[in-house]
Protein backbone atom coordinates (compact mmCIF):
# COMPACT_ATOMS: atom_id res chain seq x y z
CA UNK A 1 0.00 0.00 0.00
CA UNK A 2 0.97 3.63 -0.55
CA UNK A 3 3.65 2.58 -3.05
CA UNK A 4 5.27 5.00 -5.47
CA UNK A 5 7.97 4.95 -8.10
CA UNK A 6 10.22 6.94 -5.78
CA UNK A 7 9.93 4.40 -2.98
CA UNK A 8 10.34 1.55 -5.42
CA UNK A 9 13.77 2.88 -6.40
CA UNK A 10 15.01 2.54 -2.84
CA UNK A 11 13.29 -0.76 -2.02
CA UNK A 12 16.60 -2.64 -2.14
CA UNK A 13 17.74 -0.88 1.04
CA UNK A 14 16.65 -2.49 4.32
CA UNK A 15 13.90 -0.49 6.08
CA UNK A 16 14.71 1.21 9.38
CA UNK A 17 14.07 -0.96 12.41
CA UNK A 18 11.11 -0.17 14.65
CA UNK A 19 10.61 -2.17 17.82
CA UNK A 20 6.98 -1.38 18.56
CA UNK A 21 3.71 -1.56 16.68
CA UNK A 22 2.55 1.82 17.98
CA UNK A 23 2.68 5.09 16.02
CA UNK A 24 5.71 7.35 16.48
CA UNK A 25 5.36 9.49 19.60
CA UNK A 26 3.09 12.55 19.27
CA UNK A 27 2.27 11.77 15.66
CA UNK A 28 -0.63 13.99 14.55
CA UNK A 29 -2.55 12.83 11.50
CA UNK A 30 -4.65 15.44 9.68
CA UNK A 31 -7.58 14.22 7.60
CA UNK A 32 -8.68 16.27 4.60
CA UNK A 33 -12.04 15.72 2.89
CA UNK A 34 -11.51 13.60 -0.20
CA UNK A 35 -12.06 15.34 -3.54
CA UNK A 36 -15.09 14.83 -5.77
CA UNK A 37 -17.31 16.82 -8.13
CA UNK A 38 -21.01 17.60 -7.98
CA UNK A 39 -23.05 17.96 -11.15
CA UNK A 40 -25.12 21.13 -11.21
CA UNK A 41 -28.58 19.65 -11.34
CA UNK A 42 -30.35 22.80 -10.18
CA UNK A 43 -32.72 24.49 -12.56
CA UNK A 44 -31.80 27.80 -14.13
CA UNK A 45 -33.36 30.47 -11.95
CA UNK A 46 -33.13 33.25 -14.59
CA UNK A 47 -36.77 33.55 -15.54
CA UNK A 48 -38.35 36.10 -17.88
CA UNK A 49 -41.89 35.30 -16.75
CA UNK A 50 -41.90 38.18 -14.28
CA UNK A 51 -42.81 35.90 -11.38
CA UNK A 52 -40.61 35.84 -8.30
CA UNK A 53 -38.42 32.74 -7.99
CA UNK A 54 -39.75 30.21 -5.50
CA UNK A 55 -37.59 29.25 -2.50
CA UNK A 56 -35.57 26.15 -3.25
CA UNK A 57 -36.40 23.08 -1.16
CA UNK A 58 -33.54 20.60 -0.98
CA UNK A 59 -34.29 16.91 -1.10
CA UNK A 60 -32.32 14.37 0.88
CA UNK A 61 -31.26 12.53 -2.28
CA UNK A 62 -29.87 15.55 -4.10
CA UNK A 63 -26.35 15.00 -5.48
CA UNK A 64 -24.84 17.70 -3.30
CA UNK A 65 -26.23 16.16 -0.12
CA UNK A 66 -25.19 12.64 -1.12
CA UNK A 67 -21.67 13.81 -1.95
CA UNK A 68 -21.26 15.83 1.24
CA UNK A 69 -22.57 12.90 3.26
CA UNK A 70 -19.92 10.63 1.76
CA UNK A 71 -17.16 13.18 2.39
CA UNK A 72 -18.28 13.76 5.97
CA UNK A 73 -18.71 10.09 6.84
CA UNK A 74 -15.34 9.15 5.36
CA UNK A 75 -13.47 11.90 7.23
CA UNK A 76 -15.29 11.12 10.48
CA UNK A 77 -14.63 7.40 10.12
CA UNK A 78 -10.94 8.02 9.45
CA UNK A 79 -10.56 10.20 12.54
CA UNK A 80 -12.28 7.50 14.61
CA UNK A 81 -10.11 4.67 13.24
CA UNK A 82 -6.93 6.71 13.65
CA UNK A 83 -7.81 7.36 17.28
CA UNK A 84 -8.40 3.65 17.87
CA UNK A 85 -4.96 2.95 16.34
CA UNK A 86 -3.26 5.35 18.76
CA UNK A 87 -2.86 8.44 16.60
CA UNK A 88 -3.81 12.00 17.44
CA UNK A 89 -6.22 12.68 14.61
CA UNK A 90 -7.57 16.04 13.44
CA UNK A 91 -9.74 17.24 10.57
CA UNK A 92 -8.10 19.67 8.13
CA UNK A 93 -10.45 21.93 6.20
CA UNK A 94 -9.53 23.19 2.75
CA UNK A 95 -9.36 26.72 4.17
CA UNK A 96 -6.95 25.77 6.97
CA UNK A 97 -3.34 26.94 6.85
CA UNK A 98 -1.10 24.02 5.89
CA UNK A 99 0.87 22.69 8.85
CA UNK A 100 4.61 22.07 8.69
CA UNK A 101 4.69 18.91 10.79
CA UNK A 102 2.63 15.77 11.14
CA UNK A 103 0.99 13.58 8.52
CA UNK A 104 -1.84 14.37 6.15
CA UNK A 105 -4.27 11.84 4.67
CA UNK A 106 -5.98 13.06 1.52
CA UNK A 107 -7.65 11.40 -1.41
CA UNK A 108 -9.86 11.59 -4.46
CA UNK A 109 -12.97 9.72 -5.51
CA UNK A 110 -12.73 8.61 -9.15
CA UNK A 111 -14.77 6.70 -11.73
CA UNK A 112 -13.70 4.58 -14.69
CA UNK A 113 -15.20 5.09 -18.15
CA UNK A 114 -15.86 2.47 -20.84
CA UNK A 115 -12.27 2.80 -22.08
CA UNK A 116 -10.92 2.13 -18.57
CA UNK A 117 -9.80 5.75 -18.12
CA UNK A 118 -10.04 7.53 -14.79
CA UNK A 119 -12.27 10.55 -14.20
CA UNK A 120 -12.86 12.59 -11.08
CA UNK A 121 -16.10 11.24 -9.61
CA UNK A 122 -19.24 13.25 -10.23
CA UNK A 123 -22.36 12.98 -8.09
CA UNK A 124 -25.56 13.57 -10.01
CA UNK A 125 -24.45 11.76 -13.16
CA UNK A 126 -25.51 8.38 -14.60
CA UNK A 127 -27.00 6.40 -11.68
CA UNK A 128 -25.84 3.17 -13.34
CA UNK A 129 -22.25 4.11 -12.49
CA UNK A 130 -22.23 3.11 -8.84
CA UNK A 131 -18.63 2.00 -8.31
CA UNK A 132 -16.04 4.48 -7.08
CA UNK A 133 -12.28 4.14 -7.17
CA UNK A 134 -10.79 5.78 -4.08
CA UNK A 135 -7.14 6.88 -4.31
CA UNK A 136 -5.60 7.78 -0.95
CA UNK A 137 -2.24 9.40 -0.24
CA UNK A 138 -0.26 9.92 2.96
CA UNK A 139 2.26 12.74 3.01
CA UNK A 140 4.68 14.22 5.54
CA UNK A 141 3.69 17.84 6.09
CA UNK A 142 7.33 18.75 6.70
CA UNK A 143 8.03 17.94 3.04
CA UNK A 144 6.73 19.57 -0.15
CA UNK A 145 3.32 18.29 -1.14
CA UNK A 146 3.19 15.79 -4.00
CA UNK A 147 0.00 16.00 -6.09
CA UNK A 148 -2.05 12.81 -6.08
CA UNK A 149 -3.23 13.26 -9.65
CA UNK A 150 -2.96 15.45 -12.71
CA UNK A 151 -5.49 16.59 -15.29
CA UNK A 152 -4.98 14.59 -18.47
CA UNK A 153 -4.35 16.34 -21.77
CA UNK A 154 -5.98 16.47 -24.21
CA UNK A 155 -9.08 16.61 -22.08
CA UNK A 156 -11.85 14.16 -22.92
CA UNK A 157 -15.51 15.12 -23.13
CA UNK A 158 -17.31 12.01 -21.92
CA UNK A 159 -20.97 12.85 -21.20
CA UNK A 160 -21.82 13.02 -17.49
CA UNK A 161 -18.26 12.20 -16.43
CA UNK A 162 -15.80 14.35 -14.52
CA UNK A 163 -12.45 15.58 -15.79
CA UNK A 164 -10.03 12.95 -17.08
CA UNK A 165 -7.18 12.38 -14.63
CA UNK A 166 -3.96 10.42 -14.24
CA UNK A 167 -2.70 9.23 -10.85
CA UNK A 168 0.78 10.46 -9.93
CA UNK A 169 3.52 7.78 -10.07
CA UNK A 170 5.54 9.69 -7.46
CA UNK A 171 3.16 10.31 -4.54
CA UNK A 172 2.53 7.33 -2.25
CA UNK A 173 -0.98 6.24 -3.25
CA UNK A 174 -3.20 3.31 -2.30
CA UNK A 175 -6.39 2.33 -4.15
CA UNK A 176 -9.69 1.19 -2.67
CA UNK A 177 -13.17 0.56 -4.08
CA UNK A 178 -16.43 1.87 -2.70
CA UNK A 179 -20.08 2.08 -3.71
CA UNK A 180 -21.51 5.52 -4.39
CA UNK A 181 -24.39 4.69 -2.06
CA UNK A 182 -22.08 3.06 0.50
CA UNK A 183 -23.51 2.28 3.91
CA UNK A 184 -21.94 3.57 7.11
CA UNK A 185 -20.50 0.09 7.71
CA UNK A 186 -18.85 0.03 4.26
CA UNK A 187 -17.29 3.45 4.82
CA UNK A 188 -16.05 2.45 8.27
CA UNK A 189 -14.50 -0.72 6.83
CA UNK A 190 -12.69 1.27 4.13
CA UNK A 191 -11.44 3.76 6.72
CA UNK A 192 -10.07 0.87 8.77
CA UNK A 193 -8.22 -0.44 5.70
CA UNK A 194 -6.74 3.00 5.04
CA UNK A 195 -5.43 3.24 8.60
CA UNK A 196 -4.04 -0.29 8.38
CA UNK A 197 -2.09 0.80 5.30
CA UNK A 198 -0.79 3.83 7.19
CA UNK A 199 0.42 1.59 10.01
CA UNK A 200 2.26 -0.61 7.51
CA UNK A 201 3.90 2.42 5.90
CA UNK A 202 5.10 3.91 9.19
CA UNK A 203 6.40 0.59 10.50
CA UNK A 204 8.49 0.17 7.36
CA UNK A 205 9.51 3.83 7.17
CA UNK A 206 9.21 5.81 10.43
CA UNK A 207 11.02 8.73 8.80
CA UNK A 208 7.84 9.36 6.78
CA UNK A 209 6.64 11.49 9.71
CA UNK A 210 9.92 13.09 10.74
CA UNK A 211 11.78 16.04 9.26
Amino acid sequence: MYASQETAKSSSNPPPQQATNTPPANTVVYVSDFELDIQNAKQDKSSTSGTAPQPEVKKLDEPEQIAKRLQELMSTALVKELGKAGYRARRMAASDIRRNEGVQIRGIFAEVDEKNRLHRAVFGNDPAKTKLQLFVSVNNLASPEQPIYGIAEPQSTVPKMGVLITISPYAPVAKFELEKNATDAMIQKTASEIVSGLNTLLKANPSAVTQ
